[in-house]
Parts: structure tokens; C-alpha cells; sequence
């Protein structure tokens, strides 16, 4: 089970300080960000068709498990390939230090961190792209949107006004976000029983974790499979792999069920502003008249689910209204895709396959 997922184009892996290839004009980053329980193994099929389906388009896919998730150590160690030094990166970038547990500004602030760290590994590990401009596609699920959303808001902060944790090396083109819990996630039929759950027993998530850790550590790895499998009805082999990697994680419950408290408290009216949902051109503070910084806003994807136990329906046709005209949205109003709120347990390659499309449209409309 990983905590990181890294594909690189075959373009920059095959380039030598002997056989430099022809740089492209841009480097395009796809970058993924978990819903909770934040683990990346959950997502390994949905990045792997994203990977495959780029066809001659190739681009760099990432994404990592989030803060307290990890199933391995986050320890860092003498990494011994470029490859592994960009993992490693990825899970434990220089300079951050681990909490015991993350609140969801600990995430926002750690995902921006780890991508920009990777964008600055990638361009000193390949001389290739060193002076190359980089465009990110974001691409969150669930509470991942959200966090999506705040790192377009941190990297207005840092392009403009100067006060992100890590000075960006790179655009964010466009946002996709799938089965999105970007506003008022109390009013959803699950966010209702969640809300009073988690804010009148604080101790909840303690005494689960607890309970989880004394029965998960007994069980031989086969037996909890075949119960997370019944448990769950869960049919992909990599997600009863992955659950159960989570269960029998240190802390990963109290911390997914931590996250959910946080989610619930914070997650409510949209609290965006036209930096990140419009196109604004700003100039930093301080500079004079006729030197300006220019802004241009990423171009937002939607996916909806028709019924989403974790998106009220009054939220999403607010979202749907809003955004109208404004970004690309897709609902799947006739049930057609059969989508659902936790897709990646198997709806993969139905979203992989609308993501492709979307990313598709992004980079053709560049050529």
C-alpha cells in the first residue's frame, strides 16, 4: 500500500545530461488531493486511467495520502532515485513538521506545501524543465475540493500579495472538482447526523480509535479483509486493501473522524472571492504605479452526483446556479453514470474518462 502516487511522462524520465530532449513550452502537473479518510490508495486505479488516458499528452500525475494518513513512516530516509526522492518529498517535504493530528488548515497548509516542494524538486532534479514554466491542474474529491479551492486562494496570496507558506513556482490552470463538499456540508442528510455527533462527544474519535486499534492489530490481514469486505460490500480488491491498511493505521481513525468535526464546523457559505472563482488582475502592495502582477484565475470543473448524501440538493443547484457560465458543470441528473459520492471505490474509469476530457480541453485549447 502506498502514501504516494507519482507517474512522470516518459519525456522527462528518459532525458540525460548526455540527450536532453527538446523542453516542452509547458509543464503540466496534475495533481491530486483525497477526500477523508485521506488515504491515496483509494485513488491508485482513478490515477492510473488519468495517467493512461493521456495518450500522446502526457503529464506528471501525483498525489499523496494527507496529514495522518500515512501508512508508512513519514520518516525521511536516504532516497536512492530521483523517483523516490520525489515521493519522498511528496510525503514529508523539508522543512514541515508532522503534527499528531491535523485540523483542516494543517491540510490546506500541508498540500500547498508538498506541491510546491515537488514543482521545486522536479525542476532542480531535470535539467530538462529547469527554466520551463509550470501550469497545475488541482483536482480534489469530497472535502479534497475544498482544500483544492484554499490552495488556488494560497497561491493568489503568494503570487500577489505575498504571504503564502511557500513562494509559488507555478500556475494553477483549472480545478476539478468531483462529488465537491465546498459549502455548507451540515445541511447534507449525512453532514445532520454527523454535526451533533461529533460536537456534543469531543472524545468520539479517541474512543473509537481505541476500540478499532485493539481489534485490527489481533486479526490475522486476511480475516479483517474478508470482514472490512462484508462490512462494506466493497468489490475492489484495492479498496478492501487499502480500508483495511487504514484501520490498522496508528491514529488514522481519530484523525479521519477528527477531520469530519472540522469539515462540519467549517465548511459552510462560500467564502471565496472573485480572485479565486473570477479573473482579477492585481498589482502587490507596495509596487508603483504602471508595475503590475496579473492574476488570471484557474477555469473550475464540477461533477456532481445526482443524489449525494454528503451535498445537500439545495447546495448544489446554488453551486450549479452560481456558477453558471461561469466554470464547467456536470451533474448526473438522469443517472446515467450511476455516480456516487465515494466513487473511487468503483466508478473509476468513469471519472477518469471525464477528467481526460477535461484535461483534454485545457491543454488543446494551448496548442
Amino acid at each position: 500500500m502506498k502514501d504516494v502516487i507519482l507517474h512522470l511522462p516518459s519525456w522527462l524520465t528518459t532525458a540525460t545530461h548526455n540527450a536532453v530532449p527538446k523542453p516542452p513550452a509547458k509543464v503540466t502537473v496534475f495533481y491530486f488531493i483525497t477526500g477523508n479518510p485521506g488515504l491515496i490508495g483509494y485513488y491508485e486505479e482513478f490515477l492510473d486511467f488519468v495517467t493512461k488516458g493521456r495518450k500522446g499528452r502526457e503529464c506528471i500525475v501525483a498525489g499523496a495520502s494527507l496529514g495522518g494518513f500515512e501508512i508508512q513512516s513519514n520518516t525521511p530516509t536516504t532516497a536512492t532515485t530521483i523517483e523516490a526522492r520525489l515521493c519522498e518529498e511528496l510525503i514529508c517535504p523539508e522543512g514541515f513538521k508532522g503534527k499528531d493530528i491535523y485540523d483542516l488548515q494543517n491540510q490546506i497548509n500541508l498540500s500547498y506545501t508538498r506541491l510546491a516542494k515537488l514543482i521545486e524538486t522536479l525542476t532542480k532534479q531535470f535539467e530538462v524543465v529547469k527554466d520551463v514554466p509550470f501550469q497545475v491542474l488541482l483536482a480534489g474529491h469530497s472535502v479534497g475540493a475544498y482544500i483544492a479551492l484554499e490552495l488556488v486562494r494560497l497561491q493568489h496570496e503568494a503570487s500577489v500579495l505575498m504571504s503564502a507558506p511557500v513562494e509559488p513556482q507555478f500556475s494553477i490552470a483549472a480545478t476539478f472538482l468531483l462529488t465537491p463538499t465546498i459549502h455548507n456540508i451540515s445541511e447534507s442528510s449525512s453532514g445532520r447526523i454527523a454535526t451533533p455527533v461529533l460536537g456534543y462527544l469531543p472524545f468520539l474519535p479517541s474512543i473509537l480509535q481505541l476500540g478499532t486499534s485493539g481489534l485490527t492489530t489481533i486479526l490475522p490481514m486476511p480475516w479483517l479483509r474478508g470482514i472490512v469486505m462484508r462490512a462494506t460490500g466493497m468489490k475492489s480488491a484495492k479498496a478492501v486493501d487499502t480500508t483495511a491498511g487504514f484501520l490498522r493505521t496508528p491514529g488514522a481513525v481519530k484523525q479521519a473522524l477528527y477531520m469530519a468535526g472540522c469539515e462540519m464546523r467549517e465548511i459552510g457559505e462560500d467564502r471565496w472571492t472573485e480572485e479565486v472563482w473570477g479573473v482579477v488582475d492585481a498589482a502587490k502592495p507596495g509596487e508603483g504605479a504602471g508595475i503590475e502582477t496579473s492574476w488570471k484565475s484557474p477555469k473550475h470543473y464540477f461533477l456532481f452526483a445526482k443524489e449525494d448524501h454528503w451535498v445537500a440538493d439545495v447546495t448544489r443547484n446554488a453551486i450549479v446556479n452560481s456558477m453558471w457560465g461561469k466554470a464547467t458543470v456536470l451533474v448526473d441528473v438522469d443517472k446515467e453514470l450511476g455516480l456516487v459520492h465515494a466513487w473511487c471505490l468503483q466508478q473509476n474509469n468513469v471519472v477518469a474518462g471525464i477528467v481526460n476530457e477535461w484535461i483534454d480541453e485545457i491543454l488543446g485549447n494551448e496548442s
